[in-house]
């Protein structure tokens, strides 16, 4: 009789960013969905169509901030011997989903396919639902991030960049830091326009964990020091980053395409020493505001200037300023800054230090 709906195992696991690539591009007209069964996985909120909150809420499951789709069921079953009168409206097409078995006294094989709810690219194994995607890797993903120490109470910005960036349309992880010494306070764009706060799950925070996914309609292309992305994180103890952050794939699955649907693995690197940054500038490059930390170590006095990329001073933050030890930020409007390179100079005493930053 009627074949079950099922709800509830492998709804977390296996969908992927590939899926909303491909959802997207039908969606634009830029490459259809060329098979009814793929379009039926595709409806994922079962309207009766393919839309925007398809991909909305299949993003939503990869990041774990869902554990299945609303009004939908894990899998549907069609009888494999119905013809789809127009496969380009499958989806308003009455299709069986059971089979009627009269008078059963033999074995015998009957023809039902099985539909994935948001598998469109047809990765999943009905037999293997819980495992990472077993394709062979295509190549690796490297995000880099520079490495510095934390002093408890300092605010820290945690540019994410890439290395051989090229023709990339989605990725996916599970950033884990030490909960213990970090806390998560916030994320920043950078040159990615589609990666904003709803490509970063919270859901596991308490635990340390955030889920990340990332697609966009067109390959993207980005240079090995432009950030994709910022994380914002407060101290809670001293530390070292490159002790307190990975990627894994222990809530959402470490995977990244590019435009060719080749598969690759992502790994996070550490540049750079283990100093103690005691100057940090965000975010940059910059149109508008720029904010600098700074962690002192004792009280001093600080000189703070901005120079252009000819040496000429720009402007004078601080003169001569008392900072007591501890955490500090300072906000400057650079608005009125021609577009450019420029470097502040932090003087504290007889130690000099300086940092880039570009105004767009």
């Amino acid at each position: 009789r009627d074949q079950p709906r099922s709800r509830g195992l492998g709804d977390v696991y296996k969908r992927q960013t590939q899926d909303i690539v491909v959802i997207r591009k039908h969606i634009l007209g830029l490459e259809y969905l060329d098979s009814p069964y793929k379009m039926i996985a595709a409806d994922v909120n079962n309207s009766g169509g393919i839309t925007g909150l398809d991909m909305v809420l299949i993003r939503s499951l990869i990041l774990l901030n869902m554990d299945e789709f609303p009004n939908n069921t894990s899998w549907r079953f069609v009888d494999g011997n119905f013809v789809f009168p127009n496969v380009n409206q499958a989806l308003s097409s009455n299709f069986p989903e059971y089979i009627s078995i009269n008078n059963l006294v033999e074995d015998r094989d009957y023809n039902i396919i099985g539909v994935k709810i948001g598998d469109v690219n047809g990765t999943v194994q009905p037999w293997n639902l819980i495992a990472a995607d077993t394709r062979e890797k295509d190549g690796t993903i490297f995000l880099s991030v520079d490495n510095q120490g934390f002093r408890v109470g300092g605010e820290y910005l945690i540019a994410m960049r890439a290395k051989d960036f090229k023709e990339m349309v989605a990725y996916q992880f599970t950033l884990e830091f030490d909960e213990g010494k970090l806390d998560f306070t916030g994320f920043e764009k950078g040159v990615l326009e589609e990666m904003t706060e709803q490509n970063i799950g919270t859901r596991f925070l308490e635990k340390g964990k955030l889920t990340v996914a990332w697609t966009t309609s067109e390959d993207k292309n980005v240079n090995d020091n432009e950030p994709l992305f910022f994380l914002k994180f407060k101290a809670k103890q001293n530390g070292d980053l490159s002790d307190l952050l990975q990627i894994n794939s222990s809530k959402t699955e470490t995977v990244a395409y590019d435009d060719d649907g080749n598969v690759f693995d992502v790994n996070l690197i550490f540049e750079g020493g283990k100093e103690t940054s005691v100057l940090q500038v965000f975010p940059n490059p910059t149109s508008e505001n720029i904010f600098v930390n700074i962690n002192l170590e004792k009280t001093i006095s600080i000189q703070l200037d901005i120079y252009n990329a000819f040496g000429q001073l720009e402007k004078t933050v601080l003169q001569n300023t008392i900072q007591p030890k501890g955490f500090f930020q300072q906000k400057i409007n650079v608005q009125d800054f021609s577009s450019g390179t420029y470097f502040i100079k932090m003087k504290m005493g007889a130690e000099i230090i300086v940092r880039k930053f570009i105004v767009l």
